[in-house]
């Protein structure tokens, strides 16, 4: 089996057959995905089944059934994509435990940017947004359960509803019919994910909702945000346009608008945890919230509306009682020296900010001077603080008698910072407890100011540099 899943990915090659210039077999949406067309001959149709080592599949089987005999013994299941075209496709997660795969998916003939791009291409929590519909395509029925509908198709024979949320089945989520349109109800958290509806065993796209995302094969996606956060406004009954602008929209001064609710303007968001700084543009002119009593000074002579979500973080800086302003700058806020201000309290400086899991740099602006703390929990970087929530992954580094006297790791879960995250010295090695997001994250480790790949990891890929970065994959 460990010998057929490295043939599947290493073999990911681009045939042309005579149907078009197609790849027939390839990585997306977290699948590995061979696509067959039933115009094919006999002859073709057995050769690509053996090319990929999937002899137990039966071309009439799959075209006429989806029935993939024996392969399904092997997690292969068959959807039909077109008219004449059969996907049959296996969950790439079920296999990145073995360390044959890693190695695999790292070979350049293998699709990992498209691999990377589609296994973040999915439900996530940590991307905000709102809904944009033609039609109503969705409604809340509970706090936790969300209807969805499709509009028209009143003579189809069945319609599925498959997305993020069900692994794409093919079946699972029958939809029913209320003579009017289709609908199916689901339990979803809070975030962003993505649907399509399969019609009679075609597939299509929701063409009632606005947002779509690329789905990596030669269509899209619809996307839906289940939402956490609702700005509202009362009043302004001869308003125009009513925008909310803040931090988790980059001060976007003209695409989140609110719509007009009986005496008030609302917007329904998802926001992953965080705190977040905001103010509505009511005809061009910035307010803060009337409704929120947290409103603060940004540093700069400005005053925002604060919002926090989720559980926060006290960042507290000892002494400094003679100082005039301390803000914080961390990667959580673009390092600005400004926008998140300390407050005073008799032995420091404080502030509560809500953070994602995640690993921060960060450091405390004392009256435009920056300053570093001295504790444990906060190790320092070159000139920063590092802060990590929701450790779940140990790095660690082993050399001979650990006669290396300083070794950090650092990689795409800490935007490569120069400085990396200082690991400790163990009996097991130099140790540090990280957040690694979900999917491939490159790491290496930094040994005595030498960049050195992970001597116990045989995956990797190369870089820019030619000198290769090591590879990790995270499954949720």
């Amino acid at each position: 089996m460990e010998k057929r899943v490295v043939a599947y990915i290493g073999w990911l090659c681009v045939l042309f057959a005579a149907c078009g210039r197609q790849p027939i077999f390839e990585v997306k949406q977290g699948l590995m995905v061979l696509r067959v067309d039933d115009r094919w001959s006999i002859a073709h149709c057995d050769s690509v089944f053996q090319q990929y080592d999937l002899t137990c599949l039966q071309r009439d089987a799959l075209f006429e059934d989806l029935n993939t005999g024996s392969c399904a013994q092997e997690n292969w299941r068959a959807r039909r994509r077109g008219k004449h075209t059969v996907e049959v496709y296996k969950f790439i997660e079920k296999e990145l435990h073995d360390q044959d795969m890693h190695r695999a998916l790292s070979w350049p003939s293998a699709d990992s940017a498209s691999l990377e791009a589609t296994m973040s291409n999915a439900f996530s929590n940590d991307q905000p947004g709102y809904n944009s519909t033609k039609k109503v395509c969705f409604e809340a029925v509970s706090d936790s359960v969300t209807r969805f509908y499709l509009n028209g198709f009143q003579k189809a024979k069945t319609v599925v509803l498959s997305g993020s949320f069900n692994n794409w089945s093919v079946s699972a989520f029958r939809m029913q019919s209320d003579g009017d349109r289709w609908y199916y109800d689901v339990q979803l958290p809070c975030g962003r994910h993505e649907y399509k509806f399969i019609i009679d065993g075609m597939w299509y796209q929701d063409t009632d909702n606005l947002l779509r995302t690329d789905d990596h094969a030669d269509g899209y996606n619809s996307v839906y945000f289940k939402t956490n956060t609702t700005f509202r406004i009362v009043g302004f009954p001869l308003g125009r346009k009513i925008i909310v602008a803040g931090s988790f929209n980059g001060w976007d001064e003209a695409s989140w608008k609110m719509k007009r609710n009986d005496d008030a303007w609302v917007l329904d968001v998802f926001l992953p945890d965080g705190t977040y700084f905001y103010k509505f543009i009511c005809d061009g002119e910035w307010l803060i919230d009337p409704a929120n009593t947290d409103a603060v000074d940004d540093g700069d002579g400005n005053v925002n509306s604060r919002l926090t979500i989720g559980t926060p973080t006290r960042f507290y800086l000892p002494g400094y009682q003679q100082a005039n302003q301390v803000a914080l700058a961390g990667s959580f806020n673009e390092f600005q020296n400004s926008g998140v201000m300390l407050r005073r309290d008799g032995g420091g400086w404080y502030v509560d900010y809500a953070l994602r899991p995640g690993n921060y740099l960060f450091r405390f602006i004392v009256d435009g001077r920056p300053v570093l703390i001295d504790d444990a929990r906060y190790p320092k970087s070159g000139d920063c603080n590092v802060l990590i929530i929701g450790a779940n992954h140990t790095f660690t580094f082993f050399n001979k008698n650990n006669t290396a006297k300083a070794v950090a790791v650092s990689g795409d879960f800490v935007q490569w910072f120069p400085a990396g995250i200082p690991m400790h010295l163990t009996p097991m090695g130099y140790q540090v407890d990280v957040y690694v997001p979900p999917g491939k994250s490159r790491y290496k480790f930094i040994v005595d100011g030498d960049w050195v790949l992970d001597p116990a990891n045989p995956a990797y890929e190369d870089n820019e540099f030619n000198t290769g970065n090591s590879i990790l994959w995270k499954v949720n």
